[in-house]
């Protein structure tokens, strides 16, 4: 069964999973190094995202000598000395290296920390493609081999390219150590559980795979010893290894999945539950224990929670209402984490439709506390109110509609108010698109202006409350907020995204700033003043879709002096 596990990086060109069965890649061009999350969507290098995508970043934040790298690997083995164990080796084929990185946790994810490079080639056509640890416990290298790294070089020069050699490296460590276990295959059950706490990571996997793939659990004998070392105190390895191996063997009876949620080590819970989501997800039994675990006090736990929430008990009536509440009671318990919120949001976006006024509550409750989730709830919210809000808004269900959208900007004023203004967003996009009468919103929204203007807000000095009135204003087309727009506009030292802001609000009621705005970023642009792509996208759409005869000849004049890029834009705009 094909099944995506998660979204995005870039070129990544190798896998590797370390001792607790997360899941690292190396990428090429953006950061290098990324701990892979069920349901994550992660930075990309380029295209595209979904609607309200909320990408999740890398763990790394320093760099190593060039951009593409090739392969990776956790490296285990005894057949090295303790400092080269537990770190993550991958190939640098422009660099001509293996570059180390060791890894800690950071709450339900990791950091990653650059350490001194493995090995430095003396042949610049040296090329590490691919890093495995080998049958005896030694690093083994994949030397690609060739002058030209990149396709780019090998196309300019087809006939360059080597296609003869290629090489293999074994790197040992004072002498080769010998192979314990000549053919793994060849081992009996017993054996095979035995060599799961072998001290190479090689044996060990082999060892693990063996097992799954004879279905060892279908052995009583095999299933007991393995459920002895997963509950027994052993090393930590090996009670991963077998429970791995049990994992793959067949589906796991739920008796044995609770028990794992219930146990005393945060790891064995995060995967009791990672593996219940998967194994047993229709069991109420088990559902209900997951779901009472979004408060566990390890964000392991927490984040396997919010992930299995949406494959428990789909078949049931209310699924959807129930998964929604478990991933909101996550975001509860849980304070910033770097990847713990990105999951939960990826899984609440497609209920959100389904049960607003779930989202709505949480967030007049004051949740959550995660400053960028926050707005992303307050954004997708609104945009779902103001898809379903007829286009005469000062009608009965409009203003009813419109009501529960200014009651929750009235608390995110009080509680957020950096997020206020983005509740007022989809409504002026539907405006602009027609879908809204301009008329009725602005009799929908007077009885609210009024109300502020009684309560004192209008006269507070909190920036993101002056500009949620501004915006407001706006709308109502007030010549006050006009002349204050005009000069918010035009005004140099303003944050881009707060000209582009204020220039689409005023944009309704068309004046004289569009066409200055336009004159401003025209000059700026061809005395080569960097203005910020969102406000000189939104002024190029504003101003000639509302150009008169002498705004489009200053732009046919300027053209010629204007970055390609640029030109392109205009010209798009003018077809």
């Amino acid at each position: 069964k094909f099944e995506i596990f998660c979204q995005g990086t870039s070129n990544p060109w190798g896998v590797a999973f370390d001792s607790e069965g997360s899941a690292f890649i190396s990428a090429c061009v953006i950061d290098h190094l990324w701990h892979l999350t069920e349901r994550a969507y992660y930075l990309r290098q380029g295209g595209p995202y979904p609607p309200h995508t909320w990408w999740a970043e890398s763990i790394v934040k320093h760099t190593h000598q060039m951009a593409a790298y090739c392969g990776i690997e956790y490296f285990d083995s005894a057949a090295y000395p303790e400092a080269y164990r537990d770190k993550l080796y991958m190939g640098n084929i422009h660099g001509g290296c293996i570059n180390v990185d060791r890894i800690q946790r950071a709450g339900a994810t990791y950091q990653g920390f650059g350490d001194p490079d493995f090995l430095t080639a003396n042949d610049v056509w040296f090329m590490p493609v691919a890093q495995k640890v080998g049958p005896d416990g030694c690093l083994y290298v994949l030397d690609w081999y060739d002058r030209y790294h990149c396709y780019q070089d090998a196309q300019a020069d087809p006939k360059g390219i080597d296609r003869g050699h290629g090489r293999l490296y074994r790197i040992v460590y004072d002498k080769r150590p010998e192979v314990r276990y000549p053919d793994i295959s060849k081992l009996d059950g017993l054996e095979l559980i035995r060599a799961l706490g072998d001290e190479n990571l090689f044996v060990r996997q082999r060892a693990q795979l063996e097992l799954a793939e004879r279905g060892a659990t279908r052995d009583p004998k095999l299933a007991g010893a393995l459920e002895q070392i997963v509950f027994g105190d052993g090393p930590m390895k090996r009670r991963m290894h077998a429970l791995w191996a049990m994992a793959g063997s067949g589906t796991l009876p739920p008796s044995l999945l609770m028990k794992l949620t219930g146990d005393a080590n945060s790891e064995l819970r995060a995967w009791g539950v990672r593996l219940a989501g998967d194994h047993q997800p229709e069991d109420a039994s088990l559902a209900k224990q997951i779901r009472a675990m979004a408060s566990d006090a390890d964000p392991r736990v927490r984040l396997q929670v919010a992930i299995a929430a949406p494959k428990l008990q789909r078949k049931a009536e209310d699924a959807s209402r129930i998964a929604l509440a478990t991933e909101l009671d996550v975001l509860k318990h849980s304070t910033e984490d770097p990847i713990l919120p990105r999951v939960v949001w990826q899984n609440m976006l497609p209920w959100i439709d389904r049960h607003p006024e779930m989202i709505q509550q949480a967030l007049l409750d004051g949740m959550p506390r995660e400053r960028d989730l926050l707005r992303s709830m307050i954004q997708r919210i609104a945009s779902n109110w103001a898809s379903t809000l007829p286009s005469d808004v000062a009608s009965s269900e409009g203003k009813e509609r419109f009501g529960s959208m200014l009651q929750l900007t009235d608390t995110m004023l009080d509680q957020h108010p950096d997020h206020s203004a983005v509740i007022l967003y989809p409504i002026a996009y539907r405006i602009f698109t027609g879908e809204i009468s301009l008329a009725s919103a602005q009799k929908g929204l007077q009885p609210w202006l009024d109300k502020l203007r009684q309560r004192g807000a209008l006269s507070k000095d909190v920036p993101s409350w002056k500009q949620a009135s501004l915006l407001a204003r706006l709308i109502c087309n007030e010549p006050e907020a006009q002349a204050t727009a005009m000069q918010q506009i035009l005004d140099r030292s303003n944050p881009a995204e707060l000209r582009r802001e204020t220039l689409m609000f005023a944009a309704l009621h068309p004046n004289r700033s569009h066409r200055s705005a336009l004159e401003q970023v025209l000059g700026d642009l061809v005395e080569g003043k960097h203005v910020g792509t969102p406000f000189r996208d939104m002024t190029l759409d504003l101003g000639i879709a509302r150009a008169d005869e002498g705004a489009i000849d200053l732009l046919v004049h300027a053209l010629p002096k204007l970055p390609s890029d640029v030109q392109a834009g205009i010209a798009e705009r003018m077809c």
